[in-house]
């Protein structure tokens, strides 16, 4: 399986305790929201 992860994105990663140079993504956070743009009031 392959997860997609952009900067930014909250995962959570399990390192080898043999190796701690190496890790793998096991879970990524929810979806990121687009920030919305603010409407000034007229």
């Amino acid at each position: 399986n392959f997860i997609r992860i952009l900067p930014g994105d909250i995962v959570t990663v399990s390192i080898s305790p043999y190796d701690l140079n190496k890790g793998r993504i096991t879970y990524r956070g929810p979806l990121r929201q687009k920030p919305v743009d603010a409407v000034a009031p007229e």
